[in-house]
């Protein structure tokens, strides 16, 4: 028994590696065909620990767009945050998962909050959801004086832990599709109130956040290869704030520490990712247009492609401490860069103050 288990860990690290390695947009696709490989392993402990990205659905009571995800899902169907409906409708309604009535009060005020922060911080597009769940008696650690855990459809209070989904989607379509990609934010935090200080009348609460975002970028040109740029980051962060209900509570402590957290992961996005894939790729062309040129050839020195390499320094376009050479990559990351840099220099605490 104990040599399947540890075979099936030894599968599972196995697994957990190789995604690491693959492309981030194929993350569905490589997940179907490990499920070919080794079905007893792709199951429900390997979706959770991988991120695949976010997809979108309609709401077909209110006609509104949201993100499927594994935090809404049951079976084959989807959770609105919008109507509270699933999308397709189950086939065994009763069974399916419901917030409280606490909790969902709570996540359509999340929402609607998370609507402006998108809007702030996404200049009004893509498509943002948040999704509530209480914690289960073995992930609660909640104090007598807290309050005790709740099931589904019953009443919660600010007292009670609980755990969610804020999570954004947002796509970029170039000039006929030939520059394109995708931003997917998902943050997962979980609430534990605490006993509060003698003499507090608030609430204490203590907050694990874990924020994964998923940039993929393609590009392509008449002129050279297909271009394509994908990361995934995640960070982790813990805090503990008062819960002050006339200042918005939960909503507000949650909000501001995804804020600070998206801030922080835009910036390592641009200075070590980009930034390194930026140095990898022209330190390779630097090193095949010199080799090219000594053999004369398409490069040579005489040849009309060997002087437009040579004059292509002159072309570069710096974007901070990046450099692009390529005419279909400079408009998609300049604009990248200067968004960015605008809502770093323009930066407010916008959201979630009541």
């Amino acid at each position: 028994m104990r040599d399947a288990t540890a075979s099936s860990q030894e599968q599972l690290r196995a697994c957990l590696n190789l995604m690491r390695r693959l492309p981030p947009y194929k993350q569905q696709k490589n997940l179907q065909e490990l499920q070919l490989l080794v079905p007893s392993i792709v199951g429900e402990e390997l979706l959770q620990r991988v991120d695949v990205p976010l997809e979108e659905g309609i709401d077909m009571k209110t006609n509104q767009p949201y993100l499927l995800c594994a935090f809404n899902r049951e079976g084959s169907s989807h959770r609105s945050p919008w109507s509270n409906l699933y999308f397709p409708p189950a086939p065994s309604p009763s069974s399916l998962f419901y917030p409280s009535h606490y909790l969902r009060s709570l996540e359509v005020k999340a929402n609607a909050a998370f609507q402006i922060y998108r809007e702030l911080y996404y200049d009004g597009q893509g498509v943002s959801s948040v999704y509530l769940w209480e914690l289960s008696d073995e992930d609660a650690d909640i104090s007598e004086t807290a309050g005790a855990a709740t099931t589904s459809g019953s009443t919660a209070s600010p007292r009670v832990g609980f755990a969610g989904c804020f999570a954004i989607k947002k796509g970029v379509l170039g000039d006929r599709s030939r520059r394109h990609g995708t931003w997917d934010a998902t943050h997962v935090v979980e609430v534990q109130p605490l006993c509060s200080a003698v003499g507090r009348a608030d609430i204490l609460a203590h907050y694990k956040l874990t924020s994964t975002i998923q940039v993929s970028l393609f590009a392509s040109s008449d002129e050279s290869e297909d271009v394509c740029a994908a990361c995934v980051i995640t960070k982790f962060v813990e805090a503990t704030h008062p819960v002050v209900e006339s200042t918005g509570g939960h909503i507000s402590n949650v909000g501001r520490m995804i804020e600070d957290l998206e801030i922080k992961l835009r910036g390592d996005l641009g200075a070590l990712y980009l930034q390194r894939t930026c140095d990898i790729v022209e330190k390779v062309r630097r090193s095949s247009a010199t080799t090219k040129s000594k053999g004369g050839g398409v490069y040579g020195e005489n040849s009309a492609e060997g002087t437009r390499a040579r004059q292509r320094p002159a072309e570069v376009l710096s974007v901070g401490q990046a450099s692009f050479s390529s005419e279909h990559q400079k408009s998609l990351f300049a604009a990248i860069a200067r968004r960015n840099a605008e809502r770093e220099s323009n930066h407010k605490d916008y959201i979630y103050e009541a």
